[in-house]
């Protein structure tokens, strides 16, 4: 009794394991291309949230080599509506504040500035003793810009209190080989 269930219980299996030859040979005969290597980019048109009812401006690295007279990344945002970076004279990094429409200029720290997500905005001082606290625009050079993306209005639910004027995005670009640069200005 034993033995027959034994072979009862193989009998299946093995008759599940016979295929006719001529489908493998059907199957494996077909013809086949074999792709090189694809290779799928997307860039993303700005690196602001997209969905906010707002106006938003933004411009690349291309547009600033073209259209903007800009020696550093605070110049960039020279065009921008709206926009006023006050900038005394060339190189002046200690009080070059941003302002907005909305903010004036003697409310620094009323405006955001961000480098790849970094908060680059000094909210140390505002007001009129606030001049002597800007964003730190020499931590992003004009070199490194991939682009530039301003967001108008108050945006204090998606960032800090301080986002009533605007908010400023730069983001950087990875150099692809080693890179050096030099700059130099003289002036009498």
């Amino acid at each position: 009794m034993r033995n027959l269930i034994k072979l009862l219980a193989v009998a299946p299996l093995s008759g599940s394991v016979a295929m006719p030859t001529s489908s493998l040979n059907d199957a494996t005969s077909a013809p086949t291309k074999k792709l090189g290597v694809v290779v799928v980019t997307g860039n993303q048109p700005t690196s602001l949230p997209t969905q906010i009812p707002t106006a938003m401006e933004g411009v690349d690295a291309k547009q600033i080599e073209r259209t903007i007279n800009a020696t550093d990344s605070e110049d960039v945002l020279k065009y921008f509506p709206s926009l006023l970076v006050r900038k005394r004279y060339e190189g002046d990094y200690n009080h070059a504040i941003l302002s907005t429409r909305a903010s004036g200029t003697g409310n620094s720290a009323r405006s955001l500035v961000f480098a790849d997500g970094i908060q680059l905005s000094n909210l140390l001082g505002n007001g009129v003793g606030g001049l002597s606290f800007p964003p730190r625009w020499g931590l992003v050079t004009l070199e490194e810009i991939a682009r530039v993306d301003v967001m108008y209005g108050p945006f204090s639910a998606a960032h800090s209190g301080n986002s009533v004027g605007a908010v400023v995005y730069y983001q950087t670009r990875m150099p692809s080989k080693f890179e050096a640069h030099v700059f130099s200005n003289f002036s009498y």
